[in-house]
């Protein structure tokens, strides 16, 4: 609930139904008798909603106050006398409920034989469609039903006024205005919570309504979908289609959602050992929110009928299905020629559990004898994950207070979208913000303009703020900034950069969130020196490196990245390896690995295991072997030799690292389908049948203990000590020194050849392998399943339709590929997502370095 006093936390004492309640000062009546559990009925109150007093039901009698105040907008005050339970009030009550249900089909709610329509199914005609209580989406979970009993409401004496309206089908919930009681809660979460604004009163009296500006569907009227609305509407007016007619849920399950690095706590609603929705859990990170990805994009991910069920063997050029023993043998056989060579590599999914990512490593380092660890996408810079845990980040709660954003590629409609709230929030109590991308950006910057723009804001920080640069090399890079080519490299003046640095001093504290949008290591590493300058200079900056897949951090924790052992300590590093050495007692290969997409290309690697996600580059046919561990098919799957079946995120127990480095406890809510079995437990077993030692694991939780006593901080971490927003982990690395900044770029000049500039994204609607676009039924609207987007006007100039086939060509290369229209992509700019990009590896490389390619677009005939 919204505070509304300054002196909230003094407190208070007044008397309620003659009970004296101690209560905190700026509470309402309506709180303070909640917090003793005195019941007062409400239908326009929601918890989080700052009080609105449209219903009435509230009402109360106050000593020294005339009328009926209602305890919902009322503050209390020290020796105030309430009454909230006489025969006054219970009338004045049923009367407004009486007036509420004269607009809403009332006759199942009032009707003597309601008992037998469990029985019978019976029903009526009412507003234009057969429906009744029986056959509402809300039947006993609707807040109107029970108030109705409650007050004892038999019969409505005020004339019927029923809508008759049409119901309003959107992407992923119905609404049914004739349903609708004005209570205000969808409106006032969209505008006042989730900060969008897309639901509205439309008209006035009693021709009021709730829709959309100018009738526009919500799709065009900036709605995000989070769900929100339907989460906070008392009746079945807002209903969630997938989800309309499955009654309550026999029981839930709290865990943490497997989309963005946010970790949002979800409760999964089940029943008859199935997902039938899913909610923001309430005491959570998420404050009770979550972005559409989380409330609407569970159920068919999890439930897909193309799951995988069995392990699967090639033989003689067909699929056959295989119990695990069998499995288990063929895997551990193909495997054993490949231990201790430089030839055989793994490849993990940043969507796999903590636990799951420790034992990939540790078998590949201490069965196979291998630093060739990676996971998807396995585009990034050898040293991306190297740059978390310097001491530089913060947490949620800095977005709050954040007097200045950097936002570098984060588009909050497509990820993040409950940090997203934050920082509308933020923005509404007078923050600025700075956002330098290509979707939802004030600052649309060319390839190389971003490092270009933060390296000058630092200089001029230092020349017209006197700050002084934290280390001479970082003094001598921003000396070799040109100010003058600025314009040039950046878009935007001088001048202008002056007025950020500006805001940036007298607006503090800065927080630099990295979005998944960035794929330029430099980008990373530029915005990462403004903020150490900041700090080493006592200004407040935190950065927070908002990550697209959700373990993102967990995997490079535990030791995936290319390049380092668990806690990012350095591969080549003799006392992290003399440790690790210890703890699994065998010696491990002192060399750093090599990048595993080239080495397969090159035919250095000739052995992947595969439990991540690749697209279908043409050269991993030159792979000896292939092993893909999944949750679906693919078509990187038709290159292996044994597919191995895992369970999904809701069908496993485990830890999850946000990207604050806020570990959490995953919960399994249901059995995986047929014979799936979690990524460690396939893992542990290959390794058994291949003679090692210490990874005989029976249950998740001693993983985690295994991970609490090895890995610099996560110590103390245990399932018993996760429990409502998990546990902040701090890798205790020496800082304040980050990695070393980038030399001075500039952007790339224009090429009339070659007039589009090609951007890569992380893949953002995915897991496992898996599209959201694809699978879930109404996603697509949201976000296009096609790898690469185009502005709608560039399509409609190269007379290019939805699906159209292109040619994509460049120095480096040419692909060959679908395009889609994207909301919010600039004119000039093609993106496309890291996940999905076919080769070449020049082509791709090149990408990921600079940050954006000059291309060429033509319809491919």
């Amino acid at each position: 609930m919204m505070q509304s006093s300054s002196n909230r936390g003094v407190k208070i004492s007044l008397t309620i139904d003659g009970q004296e309640v101690r209560t905190v000062e700026g509470s309402t009546v309506l709180e303070a008798a909640q917090g003793v559990g005195i019941y007062i009925p409400t239908l326009c109150h929601y918890p989080g909603l700052p009080p609105y007093g449209a219903c009435r039901l509230c009402i109360v009698e106050i000593e020294g106050m005339r009328g009926y105040p209602t305890a919902c907008t009322t503050p209390v005050a020290p020796g105030m006398v309430v009454r909230t339970q006489t025969a006054e009030l219970a009338e004045r009550r049923r009367q407004i409920l009486q007036l509420i249900l004269s607009e809403h089909p009332y006759t199942c709610l009032v009707c003597a034989d309601r008992q037998w329509c469990g029985s019978y199914q019976t029903t009526t005609r009412k507003s234009g469609v057969t429906t009744g209580c029986q056959f509402c989406p809300n039947n006993n979970q609707c807040d109107l039903q029970d108030l109705v009993h409650l007050l004892g409401i038999e019969e409505v004496s005020f004339p019927i006024a029923y809508r008759n309206l049409p119901v309003e089908g959107d992407p992923f919930f119905e609404r049914d205005y004739n349903l609708c009681i004005l209570c205000g809660r969808c409106v006032r979460a969209c505008q006042e919570v989730r900060g969008i604004g897309a639901l509205a009163f439309t008209f006035r009296g009693n021709e009021a309504l709730v829709g959309t500006a100018f009738g526009r569907e919500l799709l065009e009227s900036g709605c995000q979908f989070c769900g929100a609305c339907v989460d906070v509407c008392p009746t079945g007016s807002l209903a969630e289609r997938r989800a309309k007619w499955e009654g309550k849920a026999d029981r839930s399950v709290t865990t943490v959602c497997p989309y963005c690095s946010l970790g949002c706590s979800l409760d999964l609603g089940l029943k008859a050992g199935r997902i039938i929705r899913t909610r923001p859990s309430e005491g959570g990170i998420n404050r009770g929110q979550l972005c559409v990805k989380g409330r609407f994009g569970v159920q068919e991910i999890v439930h897909s009928a193309d799951r995988l069920h069995s392990p699967l063997v090639k033989r003689g050029g067909r699929w056959v299905e295989t119990g695990w023993k069998e499995a288990i043998e063929e895997v551990a056989k193909r495997f054993s020629p490949w231990v201790n060579t430089d030839k055989f590599a793994l490849i993990s999914s940043p969507n796999c559990t903590n636990e799951d990512g420790w034992v990939l490593q540790k078998f590949a380092r201490t069965v196979m004898g291998t630093n060739q660890i990676g996971f998807s996408p396995p585009y990034l810079h050898p040293d991306w994950g190297c740059l978390w845990g310097t001491g530089l980040e913060g947490d949620l709660d800095e977005v709050c207070t954040a007097g200045f954003f950097l936002c570098l590629g984060t588009d909050f409609s497509l990820s993040h979208g409950v940090v997203g709230v934050e920082v509308r929030k933020a923005l509404s109590q007078g923050a600025h913000l700075l956002s330098i991308g290509y979707r939802g950006a004030n600052w649309q910057s060319p390839p190389g303009g971003e490092v270009s723009l933060i390296l000058a804001i630092a200089k001029l920080l230092c020349a017209e703020e006197g700050m002084e640069p934290p280390q001479e090399g970082f003094a001598q890079i921003l000396k070799e900034i040109d100010l003058s080519y600025l314009k040039r490299s950046t878009g935007i003046s001088k001048e202008e950069v002056e007025g950020i640095a500006r805001l940036i001093r007298d607006h503090q504290p800065l927080v630099a969130l990295i979005g998944p949008g960035v794929t330029s290591f430099d980008a990373i590493r530029a915005a990462y020196g403004l903020i150490w300058l900041l700090r080493a200079n006592g200004l407040k900056a935190v950065v927070l490196p908002l990550f697209g897949a959700n373990n993102f951090r967990g995997t490079c924790d535990m030791g995936l990245a290319p390049g380092y052992f668990p806690g990012l300590e350095r591969v080549e590093g003799e006392k992290a390896r003399v440790h690790f050495e210890r703890l699994w007692g065998g010696k491990l290969n002192p060399v750093r690995g090599e990048e595993i997409l080239p080495g397969i290309e090159g035919q250095k690697v000739k052995a992947l295991y595969l439990v991540g996600d690749l697209p279908p580059l043409s050269f991993l046919k030159k792979l000896e072997l292939l092993v893909v561990q999944a949750i679906y098919p693919s078509k990187v799957a038709e290159y292996a030799q044994i597919i191995l079946p895992a369970a999904s995120f809701a069908e496993v127990d485990g830890t999850f690292t946000n990207f604050e480095g806020r570990v959490q406890r995953v919960r399994r809510g249901i059995k995986p389908p047929g014979r799936a079995k979690p990524d460690w437990w396939i893992c542990s077993q290959i390794a058994q049948r291949m003679g090692a030692s210490g990874f005989n694991y029976s249950r998740a939780s001693q993983i985690t203990a295994e991970i609490a006593g090895a890995v610099p901080g996560y110590q103390g971490v245990s399932p018993r000590r996760l429990r409502g927003k998990g546990v902040l982990t701090t890798l205790a690395k020496p800082i304040p020194k980050p990695p070393k900044l980038p030399n001075k770029r500039t952007s790339q000049p224009f090429n009339p050849h070659y007039p589009f500039t090609l951007v890569a994204v992380d893949w953002l609607f995915g897991y496992r392998g898996a599209s959201l676009s694809e699978r879930v039924k109404g996603m697509e609207l949201i976000y296009p399943a096609r790898p690469l987007q185009m502005n709608e006007e560039d399509m409609a100039k190269l007379g290019l339709g939805e699906g159209s086939k292109v040619k994509l060509s460049c120095r480096q290369g040419e692909l060959h590929l679908p395009v889609s229209k994207a909301r919010g992509l600039p004119s000039g700019v093609v993106s496309i997502e890291s996940n999905l990009i076919p080769g070449p590896w020049r082509l791709v490389k090149e990408l990921f370095t600079s940050g954006g390619l000059a291309v060429r677009i033509e319809p491919d005939e």
